[in-house]
């Protein structure tokens, strides 16, 4: 029997919401956007010349001597919505907070982690709109000194063609807009090359999770299955590892299905135990404290008239260089050549809303090696406004609804959990009936009220810290 949500769907002219999830959801995008615009104009120079700057005489300072490993492409479109920014903002969070305080005390710029591991990239793929014809909100990101600008149009040249002497199709700037951000990896010489749609957004952990839950075991894969001279983009080919992974997944590999949170099955039933929770709230519940975990699942060869077959969305897309060099290029080249016969011999040219490149699916087919997903994802895709969903063909009907064209998300995404025990107060009673308040809580090396640390003489000093301190609680006469 279907379940029916009280007060959903809600229909009027300000909204649109078939679900309780969806307007959940839709709540969590809102809020990336208006934060990143206000987060943009805080951004003084002063503070980007000091952090957003690798100095010569800071590059090799610090612990965080990283080998530069992961070229980050961002496609950028004159979109309805400033995605772009949301996405910026949370790169430029995206560092562990004990590593961000580490970096401050030891004057090592904030965004020497993330700059000194990845360089990040920004393709323009409008054809008739430089970066300085975007508005300004936008722009005040493109001007940001550690993101390096290319304009589609300087990437002709490797297409031989130019294509207005042959038209245009969605499809065809599609696998232009991909051709031209593979050359821009290979250009950079680092072994990893990361494609990203505007419409993302990446956790507080990213740069370390990347690492850990994904290029490390892959790398140590292939260090362990090395035969002579191999390099990891051979190792990868020849046990067949892995294609392309992809970093975004609104599958539940677990319980085997997309997270529909459109559909009011999944939003009456699943949904909550789905949602990613705050620390906060978690604590309340009874939950532990949320754990930045991901798992690798790989995916079977399927053809896509195959009922088993999982799509793919092409939000954000992990390759190997050497699988960008040898496979994906040339991949594109015979599509893009298919795909200018196809208009030039076709009357109707016009593909509004049809999307029929499928890359993820398509490219582990087309390399006969299966692709990786990541989950929960570590990119979440928030573009709700975005018609470019890969395999899924909107309705016609959703055309009209206030310019929402998809529900592509995954619940489970968190940016930021928050304290576990953030704002509460914790006491606890020592062995000599003495009621402090913990003011280490938060260490498992100094916190007194963990047991074996009542003894020690800090944690009978404790009471006069916190009257020294003026903090508030009960004294020992009220206990």
């Amino acid at each position: 029997m279907t379940k029916y949500e009280p007060n959903y769907p809600k229909k009027s002219r300000i909204e649109h919401f078939p679900t309780r999830a969806t307007q959940q959801e839709m709540a969590k995008h809102d809020r990336y956007i208006v934060h990143s615009i206000l987060y943009s104009e805080t951004l003084s120079q002063q503070y980007l010349q000091t952090h957003w700057q690798i100095h010569n005489n800071t590059k090799n300072k610090g612990p965080w001597k990283f080998q530069q490993k992961v070229c980050i492409n961002i496609i950028v479109k004159y979109r309805e919505i400033p995605y772009i920014n949301a996405l910026v903002m949370t790169l430029m969070g995206s560092h562990a907070i004990k590593d961000r305080d580490y970096a401050l005390q030891e004057s090592i710029p904030f965004g020497h982690r993330l700059l000194s591991y990845t360089k990040i990239n920004l393709l323009n793929a409008e054809r008739h709109r430089s970066f300085d014809e975007y508005d300004d909100v936008r722009t005040k990101i493109f001007q940001l000194p550690f993101l390096h600008k290319h304009h589609i149009q300087g990437h002709w040249s490797f297409m031989k063609e130019d294509v207005n002497d042959f038209g245009r199709s969605h499809k065809l700037d599609k696998i232009q807009d991909l051709l031209a951000s593979a050359h821009i990896c290979i250009e950079s010489g680092l072994p990893w090359c990361l494609m990203m749609e505007e419409f993302t957004v990446v956790t507080s952990e990213f740069l370390s999770s990347l690492k850990n839950f994904v290029i490390a075991p892959l790398e140590s894969y292939a260090a362990a299955h090395r035969v002579e001279s191999e390099t990891d983009g051979e190792v990868f080919k020849r046990m067949k590892k892995m294609s392309v992974v992809t970093l975004f997944s609104a599958y539940d590999s677990k319980a085997g299905d997309l997270m529909r949170i459109h559909d009011v099955e999944y939003s009456f039933k699943r949904y909550e135990k789905d949602r990613a929770k705050l620390n906060s709230e978690r604590k309340a519940v009874g939950l532990e404290e949320h754990k930045f975990q991901y798992e690798l699942y790989p995916l079977p060869l399927l053809e896509s008239n195959d009922a088993n077959a999982q799509g793919g969305f092409d939000s954000t897309m992990l390759f190997h260089s050497s699988m960008v060099q040898n496979e994906l290029i040339p991949m594109l080249e015979e599509l893009k050549s298919a795909e200018m016969a196809r208009i030039v011999g076709s009357y109707q040219i016009d593909e509004a809303g049809v999307d029929s490149l499928d890359l993820e699916r398509e490219f582990s087919l087309y390399t006969g090696i299966q692709r990786q997903r990541v989950e929960p994802s570590l990119v979440n895709r928030i573009g709700f406004y975005d018609g470019d969903v890969g395999w899924l063909q909107r309705s016609a009907s959703e055309n009209t609804q206030i310019g929402i064209r998809n529900w592509l998300t995954d619940p489970r995404f968190l940016f930021e959990a928050g304290e576990f025990y953030e704002g509460r107060e914790e006491f606890c009673e020592l062995d000599n009936g003495i009621w402090i308040w913990d003011t280490f809580y938060y260490s498992d090396h100094k916190s007194c009220c963990r047991q074996k640390f009542m003894k020690l003489p800090i944690c009978k000093e404790q009471e006069e810290y916190r009257h020294e301190h003026d903090f508030w609680g009960p004294s020992n006469d009220e206990l």
